[in-house]
């Protein structure tokens, strides 16, 4: 089974989005690039929907379409699928296209209509439609393998580790060994003959005496209630199941509409772009009050500007004043002598001395020269004065010159941080208006309950498990009394011939279910094992090895040994790298001993990974399949951040590149706005190493990637 195509109409963000699978054995691998928030899970849920329908959600009338359709307005969601199945050696090419008619009632219900499957076989005569599509399609896609072939990479870890106790890790290996192998007709044909065994056994104490009756009443008693608490713990679980299913898309809606951010984040950064950006303007407004009064001091501005010419005239006034034009005892030069108290010879001016009275005569007298030469010496002072001032002020750089370009400097420092302040909030603004506050509070309500609801259900199986394991134990000892009373009961021999006979059958058909069980779970371990090590880096052998292997005991448990022979938590003492690795690991043992060719598809499996283990895992899962190994498919739908560091291998292993953009980025991330109304994602085909103008990114340009030319 591959996948080669899948088209989407409104699913989700995803409309006339359309992605191609490589096919190629020698490159398996297709990559699907996209930011967080562009589509990557719409892809897994949409190809969970198209296949499985409903059931592939596990929760029915979930919200398919965007979240921002408006509520009472109908729209059309379909997904088409095109694969191909190999059977016999002879490989079937078929179309499969799952729609239906959607229309938001509330913001929490929808309605769906016009539900339609239709499910073609392309022929070398041409299309021939099946009959009954979905039951082909659970037969080429069984429901029980549907998180094996769709894997959210973020929920990889649950299934070895996380918030999960022993026993519900146990029953996951289990149920997944179990149902990958295809254990389910001897396990029917086992549960056949439990009834008959109920039946015969009944007969036979009905000939028996007191003593046999009672025993196999105890019994069958303790077998019912068993099969009870067995029923109330699978149907807990698979309620808590189609929560977990609720607490994604539910997640998944609120990414949709807070993927732009978080509303009270947005509403800080909006309020901190205001707050720059009326700084920004008081800073500017302080500026101009400085650049004016550099201008206002006339003195010092005129010498900047007219340094030259000014000069030549105070060299023309001091000529005069050595010639006597302008009298050495003029006002301001006597009335200078006064206010120091010194005269030029160096008598003291003091109040009520003699030589200041003399002084004082002359000031009387300098008033009576012309206007003209009084004018004269007074600019010949102030200018004078002003040379003084404007060379000291060169000196310490403060002259409008040398201020002139840190002036120019802080006003387009002081423009940049109000444009940028602007386009913060402008892009911070846009934002908030694709965020419907209320929907919001309302989905997070809804997760805070599911949330909730999912560990109190966990409680309740925890609770179940350790019911089912105290009343197995009753059914075992009442098993052993009422062989004890059969075997001292004289009765039907002909009854007791049909029970034996049926528990030797049953003893047949439970030991070739456990020796199956026991040689595909030893491959699978072992195979698991190298793998996990592969990917982690651990050689056994060498001094101070983190780990020295992994197995699947005997009672299904994942049991890890630490290099000195320790048994390590899976839950405390794993990182996420590791566990994420060894759920990878398990899954594909999983598959290559059932010999199962079928895609395998995840969703960002790189998280919390780098270095070495980021590029031996991914040579794990996308090695070119090779003569005598399993056909198969691998798809990765990952973040930059996941490229980055692995770009060669993706290049030598993957045989199509995609890359997912959602217009809700722009401008903050997306360079070009290309978006018509709401939010959407589009597809280009684009690499890992290159950029085009629907994809290309704010440090696109800048971070070695290269443009390119559709």
């Amino acid at each position: 089974m591959k996948l080669s195509r899948v088209e989407f109409v409104n699913f989700k963000l995803l409309d006339g989005v359309v992605i191609d699978f490589s096919t190629e054995e020698l490159k398996p691998l297709t990559v699907i690039r996209a930011a967080n928030g562009s589509g990557k899970t719409s892809i897994l849920y949409g190809l969970a929907w198209g296949i499985y329908g409903d059931p592939g959600l596990r929760e029915d009338n979930l919200r398919l379409a965007s979240s921002f359709q408006k509520i009472g307005a109908p729209i059309t969601v379909q997904v088409v699928v095109d694969f191909e199945h190999t059977e016999d050696g002879i490989s079937t090419s078929y179309v499969l296209t799952r729609s239906l008619e959607e229309t938001p009632v509330s913001y929490e219900r929808v309605e769906h209509k016009f539900k339609k499957l239709r499910l073609v076989k392309r022929l070398s005569a041409g299309e021939e439609e099946v009959k009954n599509p979905q039951q082909k399609l659970n037969q080429l896609f069984p429901l029980r393998l549907k998180d094996t072939f769709l894997t959210d990479g973020d929920k990889v870890q649950s299934f070895i580790s996380g918030q999960e106790d022993r026993k519900e890790r146990q029953h996951r290996v289990k149920e997944a060994i179990r149902g990958l192998l295809g254990l389910d007709n001897l396990e029917e044909v086992k549960r056949d003959l439990e009834h008959l065994e109920r039946g015969f056994r009944k007969d036979l104490a009905e000939g028996g005496d007191k003593k046999l009756q009672e025993a196999q009443n105890h019994l069958t008693k303790a077998e019912i209630e068993l099969n009870g608490l067995k029923q109330s713990r699978d149907e807990e679980a698979q309620k808590r199941a189609k929560i977990e299913d609720s607490i994604g898309t539910t997640e998944h809606e609120l990414s949709e509409i807070t993927g732009v951010g978080d509303i009270d984040q947005l509403n800080k950064e909006a309020a901190s772009a205001g707050k720059a950006h009326s700084l920004a303007q008081k800073d500017m407004a302080s500026y101009f009050e400085n650049a004016r009064a550099m201008f206002k001091s006339s003195e010092g501005f005129s010498w900047s500007l007219a340094e030259e010419p000014l000069r030549e005239g105070q060299k023309v006034l001091a000529d005069l004043a050595d010639k006597g034009v302008i009298p050495g005892s003029s006002i301001g030069v006597l009335q200078d002598r006064l206010d120091i108290k010194t005269c030029i010879c160096g008598e003291s001016l003091e109040d009520g001395s003699s030589h200041r009275a003399q002084v004082e005569a002359l000031i009387e007298e300098q008033s009576l020269i012309s206007a003209e030469r009084e004018r004269l010496t007074a600019t010949f002072h102030r200018t004078r004065a002003g040379l003084n001032s404007y060379e000291s002020d060169c000196v310490d750089k403060r002259d409008f010159k040398s201020q002139r370009p840190l002036l120019l400097a802080q006003h387009a420092d002081i423009e940049e941080r109000l444009r940028d302040a602007s386009a913060r909030k402008r892009v911070v603004d846009e934002k908030i208006k694709l965020i419907d506050s209320e929907k919001v509070q309302r989905l997070t309500t809804r997760l805070a309950q599911a949330k909730r609801d999912h560990t109190e259900s966990s409680e309740k199986i925890g609770a179940l498990e350790r019911s089912v394991a105290l009343k197995d134990d009753e059914r075992i000892i009442s098993e052993k009394r009422f062989e004890e009373a059969r075997k001292a009961a004289k009765g039907d021999d002909r009854a007791r011939l049909r029970y034996e006979m049926t528990l030797d059958l049953k003893e047949v058909v439970t030991n070739t279910l456990n020796t199956l069980k026991t040689d595909h779970v030893r491959a699978i371990s072992g195979l698991m094992n190298d793998l996990f090590m592969q990917i982690v880096g651990g050689n056994p052998e060498l001094a101070g090895a983190v780990f020295r292997g992994v197995e699947i005991s005997s009672d299904f448990d994942i049991v890890i040994t630490s290099g000195d022979g320790a048994l390590l938590d899976a839950d405390f003492e794993l990182n996420g790298a590791s566990q994420r690795a060894l759920t990878l690991a398990f899954i594909w043992a999983l598959m290559e001993i059932a010999d199962i060719v079928a895609p395998r598809l995840i969703d960002t499996p790189l998280g919390m990974t780098s270095g070495g283990v980021k590029q031996r895992m991914v040579e794990a899962i996308s090695s070119p399949v090779t003569s005598g190994l399993l056909d198969y498919q691998v798809i990765l739908l990952l973040t930059p951040s996941e490229i980055r560091d692995i770009e060669s291998l993706l290049d030598e292993r993957a045989g199509k590149y995609q890359t997912l953009s959602c217009s809700k980025d722009y401008p903050a991330e997306l360079v070009h706005d290309w978006a018509e109304g709401g939010p959407r994602v589009r597809r280009c085909n684009c690499s890992h190493r290159e950029y085009c103008e629907v994809c290309e990114r704010t440090d696109d340009s800048s971070s070695g990637l290269d443009r390119r030319v559709s």
